[in-house]
């Protein structure tokens, strides 16, 4: 029998090395025999050159393979010629099969194959793949770009016994030689069924696949290992299975006298493979293990399917009775949320331990472990906790590193990241229950520099029975951490701290929820005395809660604050809760005024005031009232921040900036912090603040409201003087004087009194169209008036208020069209400002708006050359005509000579303001300059402009332009047209003497009288002085005249009159020896009637002397017609 085992053990062998190599080389004509090919056999042909040649005419597929037995794969030789008549890409490729264990190489099948090809362009290569299931990863990648256009040649792969794969490459068609395209050791598979070939290809290339001479030789692989006992788990208290690493042979594998178990537990009653794996064996016994107990079970005699017997074994094992785990017998204990930068242990791996502080042992099978922001919920894996064990949760890609350490860790296959900052963490069992819940916070380390990153938080007292903030601190021990053993900061002794009411939370005007510092016996919570509210019910939702609710038996006042306090709460220790009271209320929401913005620091420079790095506003309660701003936003012109969860307490102070000031701010008073800062403009902003879309307080500055220049550059604050007069705008704001340049959540450094009882004055009344008027006052005014105030317009015109635009300005519509050249008057009574002063029939006057044209408006007064304390010129205008002329979209502007253009376009307004006739407009780009430097003026015809035209000192134009960019009247002014007696024409304006005469006339222009302050912006002209007496041919006015410049009879007027036009004339002054003084007018055409002034001033520029003059004035006509008169006047000097 010995005999017959071993020739039939030779045949076998011998039979198996003809499955695993054979050499076709095609010349048969056929691939159906010798070897046979299977597969996509009808796509392929042996072509008149005797190769395997991709025949799919009618491309029916786009991948296509054929598949011969071979199980060569040790010490084995792949050799073939191969060409593919195209350019290979990611669409048109080849595969070599060496080694598969399935017939069909385009499915998931595992093995080795050479691919020929499929890069984008020419960087095509040879390469080795391992494909697992179809799953496929390249061992060895050839030299780039040697098969990139329509590769031919030949390749051979080699693998000796133990794995060792080289790969090469001939691209010569006579094979000239090989090179070598890599090697390298791969024992992942070591056997096969299958050589095989591939095509992967689009239409254009289903017939340029060949293949001939191939040879495959080596022998297959032979098992001679013997099994091993790969694990060994315990199922239940008398049960096991044994896994070992192959197949295990059903005789001696299921006999269990090969079994056996110490401690009087002998050999398994049964043994039966786990359902149809024969690789593990369940064993069930008779007798139960006892829990906790350590066992060894031994092996023996087991072979596997080759016969290769196992050599004695045996493994330890214990069988531990399972409890059902419930709140506190697990702990989270140990908390590794921000590990950079590490100190020593590892960078990037979060982790938690869990500690077992129970009696009980537990598996972990179907435990859950996440985030607050988890969405998805691993299960942990059957690993078993014995009492007073510490295990390590980490992402299973973490684990090995975190072993090291010596703990015990169990990997997750997505551990959650976890928040450094207010993370909540959380464990329960297989049923849901929660185990353990933390809430933890950055500020639990109690160290500023260990928070920073690469120290946990470690638990003090795992026994603490209401364990929070006060039980958590930063690790001491020197790698940073103590993952898998006792916590570093490890204290069991009981704790003596008294417990602390923290806060009072209003849930709604009957609920209030209390906050504790620590967690308090419920039983004491419900027993415990309550005073400063009338309390109905105590509730606390766990034996042992930080928090309760009370239920009121009458409801809380909104507006009143409330002192809390609660005696005779104590701890799970015992320790009594302080009977220190806490104030709390529910906040009214304001209205109007009852909150008023009261600091505004806009531009924080720390070079120039270090305590304050970012912008605020501090607002203030001008109430008794506990003021709420639930449903309040604090906002800009283009952006609001809601002020939800703000309370200010009466007469107290709120400092509102952007989240990341308020560490900072916080040390100075109660601060809200926003998320979407209204960022506050240096120069000047409109900021408000509303309170369910009803406005509390809105403030428009600027940065004059400081009042001292340096201030505007940053670093201090603009204060308010009295919150009591909200509405004071620049009178009431200046620069803060404390040494800190700011007081926020305090009394204001310029605190005072500054009462307010004057009336708001009625500025001006416009006709936007013939039914629609806009009228401003001079300061806020409140809107709650309109519905009682009296709107009255004479000629009578019923008249009623129709909408509030911005503080000052509001709309009145009219039941009747305006007529046109009407000047009506409007009276209004009731209305007040925002601290109550009413108006009382103050009167304004308007009209209808028409079309303004050349002549209508006229240049009065200019003034170029500025006091050098001023910063200002100005330009007055006048309404000549009987026309209300509206002065929104007209211009002022000058003429540039280079550019031969006007230039220096300035609006004057871009709002309605009507100018009546008779009336003046003065156009400057500061009032206040107008007022500082002159006194006879008139405010409420200035108009500010940002800007004013280029209007040179010694000469240049002034121009006049309506809303059409028509020139209505244009100026060409020169400081010669100054009075002889002025040696400096600073601050002197040049008047217009008549408003019918040209504007060109340069004697129809005189200097401003000393006696008015040299000027009269907004009044009329010092030396107005209008023509009047034309009765003769030439009348002078006065005959007597004083040019002194004191604004009475300066110049002396020369009125003439004719019959017909067409008159030249030559105008000189004599005295009365004859001698020329002033050449007036040379060759001059003249008008009918007119007027020419002299200003007493010599043709040297000199001032005439006092005495008599004549004034000799000669017409002509083109007919040759002459005339020539002559009139005497006196120039006198007065003492």
């Amino acid at each position: 029998m010995k005999r017959n085992s071993t020739i039939l053990l030779m045949l076998l062998c011998f039979l198996g090395d003809l499955k695993s190599q054979f050499v076709d080389d095609f010349s048969d004509g056929n691939f159906t025999v010798n070897p046979t090919w299977i597969g996509d056999d009808s796509l392929f042909i042996v072509n008149s050159n005797n190769e395997l040649q991709l025949a799919d005419s009618n491309y029916s597929k786009s991948t296509t393979y054929l598949s011969t037995p071979s199980k060569a794969i040790s010490n084995a030789v792949w050799e073939f010629k191969f060409k593919c008549d195209f350019p290979p890409s990611t669409s048109n490729f080849a595969e070599v099969h060496l080694v598969s264990d399935n017939a069909d190489v385009t499915g998931n099948n595992s093995g080795y194959y050479v691919q020929i090809g499929s890069e984008t362009g020419t960087a095509d290569q040879v390469t080795l793949f391992k494909s697992t299931n179809g799953s496929r990863s390249a061992i060895i990648s050839g030299r780039p770009s040697t098969v990139g256009t329509n590769p031919s040649g030949w390749i051979k792969v080699t693998r000796d016994s133990i794995g060792n794969w080289e790969l090469f490459l001939d691209t010569s068609a006579a094979k000239t030689g090989y090179i070598s395209e890599g090697t390298v050791l791969n024992t992942d598979f070591i056997s096969g069924e299958y050589f095989g070939i591939q095509c992967k290809y689009t239409t254009g290339r289903k017939l340029l696949f060949y293949f001939d001479s191939i040879t495959v030789t080596g022998s297959f692989y032979t098992d001679t290992l013997k099994p091993i006992i790969s694990n060994l788990s315990v199922i239940s208290s008398n049960a096991l299975e044994v896994s070992f690493s192959e197949n295990i042979d059903p005789i001696t594998g299921l006999l269990t006298a090969n079994y056996s178990a110490n401690n009087s537990i002998g050999s398994p009653s049964g043994a039966q493979y786990k359902g149809t794996d024969s690789t593990i064996i369940a064993l069930t016994f008779s007798t139960a293990f006892t829990s906790g107990t350590n066992y060894n079970l031994s092996v023996n005699n087991i072979e596997d399917a080759n016969g290769n017997i196992l050599n004695p074994a045996s493994k330890n094992f214990q069988y531990v009775k399972l409890d059902t785990a419930q709140k506190g017998d697990m702990q989270i204990n140990e908390i590794m949320a921000d590990p950079n930068p590490p100190v020593l242990l590892p960078a990037n791996m979060d982790w938690v331990e869990l500690y077992n502080s129970s009696s009980k042992s537990f598996s972990l099978k179907g435990w859950t472990f996440w985030d607050k922001t988890s969405t998805t919920r691993d299960t942990l894996p059957d690993k078993i906790l014995l009492p007073g064990e510490y295990v390590v949760l980490c992402d299973a890609a973490d684990s090995a590193a975190l072993s090291g350490f010596g703990g015990r860790v169990i990997p997750m296959q997505s551990f959650p990241a976890l928040n450094i900052d207010d993370e909540l963490i959380t464990l329960k069992n297989q049923f849901g229950i929660v185990i353990d819940e933390i809430n933890y916070f950055k500020s639990w380390y109690s160290d500023e520099n260990k928070e920073e990153g690469g120290y946990t938080l470690e638990k003090i007292n795992p026994n603490h029975p209401c364990s929070n903030s006060a039980n958590w601190k930063a690790s001491n021990d020197s790698k940073g951490g103590t993952p898998g053993f006792r916590n570093s900061v490890y204290n069991t002794t009981p704790e003596f701290d008294r417990p602390i009411l923290l806060s009072a939370t209003i849930q709604n005007l009957n609920t209030i929820e209390l906050l504790f510092s620590k967690k308090l016996d419920s039983l004491s919570l419900v027993n415990s005395t309550i005073t400063g509210v009338d309390v109905a019910q105590i509730q606390a939702a766990e034996a042992q809660s930080e928090s309760a609710v009370l239920l009121l038996s009458n409801p809380l006042e909104e507006g009143v604050v409330y002192n809390l306090s609660i005696k005779g709460a104590a701890d799970c220790f015992g320790n009594l809760i302080l009977e220190d009271a806490i104030t709390f209320g529910k906040g009214k929401t304001p209205i109007t005024h009852q909150v008023v913005i009261n600091e505004i620091f806009p531009i924080p420079d720390v070079e120039l005031n270090p305590l304050f790095d970012a912008e605020f506003v501090e607002l203030y309660n001008n109430t008794t009232s506990l003021i709420g701003l639930d449903s309040c936003f604090f906002s800009d012109l283009s952006s609001n921040a809601s002020l939800n969860g703000a309370i200010i307490e009466p007469n107290e102070y709120l400092i509102v900036c952007e989240k990341s000031a308020v560490e900072n701010l916080s040390k100075y008073g109660n601060v809200i912090g926003v998320s979407s800062w209204p960022s506050l403009n240096n120069s000047g902003d409109v900021f408000s603040l509303t309170c369910k879309n009803q406005s509390v307080h809105t403030v428009e500055y600027n940065d004059d409201w400081y009042q001292i220049e340096d201030k505007k550059d940053g670093g201090w604050s603009l204060e308010q003087i009295d919150a009591a007069n909200p509405c004071g705008e620049n009178l009431n704001w200046k620069g803060s004087l404390d040494a800190n340049k700011a007081t926020p959540g305090k009394d204001n450094s310029i605190l005072g009194v500054l009462k307010d009882d004057v009336s708001p004055e009625l500025i001006s009344a416009n006709a936007i169209n013939d039914t629609t008027l806009l009228i401003e006052f001079n300061e806020n005014i409140s809107l709650s008036d309109f519905n009682s105030a009296s709107f009255k317009v004479s000629p009578s015109v019923v008249i009623e208020f129709d909408s509030l635009q911005g503080k000052k300005t509001t709309v009145l519509r009219l039941n009747a069209p305006l007529a046109k050249r009407t000047i009506y008057t409007l009276t209004i009574d009731g209305i007040s400002d925002c601290v109550g002063n009413s108006v009382i029939n103050q009167s304004v006057t308007f009209g209808l708006p028409e079309y303004g044209v050349t002549g209508d408006l006229v240049i009065n007064e200019v003034l170029f050359d500025p006091y050098s304390t001023a910063s200002t010129d100005f330009v007055e205008i006048y309404n000549r005509s009987e026309k209300i002329i509206d002065l929104q979209g007209w211009f002022i502007a000058d003429f540039d000579e280079n550019k031969d253009s006007l230039d220096g376009f300035q609006l004057i307004s871009n709002e309605p303001r009507s100018l009546l006739p008779n009336a003046f407009a003065v156009i400057s780009k500061s009032n206040s300059d107008l007022i500082k430097h002159y006194t006879t003026i008139d405010e409420k015809t200035f108009i500010e402009i940002t800007s004013m035209p280029s209007y040179p000192n010694d000469e240049g134009s002034v121009v006049l332009l309506n809303d059409s960019g028509l020139v209505v009247d244009r100026f060409n002014y020169s400081v010669d047209y100054q009075h002889i007696i002025i040696k400096n024409p600073e601050g002197i304006s040049l008047e217009r003497l008549d408003y019918e005469r040209p504007s060109n006339d340069e004697t129809n222009w005189h200097s401003a009288a000393e006696s008015v302050g040299f000027a009269t912006p907004g009044l009329e002209n010092s030396q107005f002085k209008t023509s009047s007496d034309f009765s003769k041919d030439i009348v002078l006015e006065p005959q007597t005249f004083s040019p002194d410049n004191d604004g009475f009879n300066d110049v002396l007027n020369i009125n003439y009159a004719f019959d017909a036009p067409g008159n030249v004339a030559n105008i000189e002054i004599m005295d009365t020896d004859g001698r020329p003084i002033k050449i007036l007018s040379q060759n001059e055409l003249l008008a009918i009637s007119g007027t020419i002034s002299w200003d007493g001033s010599s043709d040297n520029n000199l001032k005439a002397r006092a005495g008599m003059y004549i004034v000799h004035f000669e017409i002509f006509n083109e007919k040759g017609e002459n005339q020539r008169f002559k009139k005497v006047c006196a120039l006198a000097v007065n003492f």
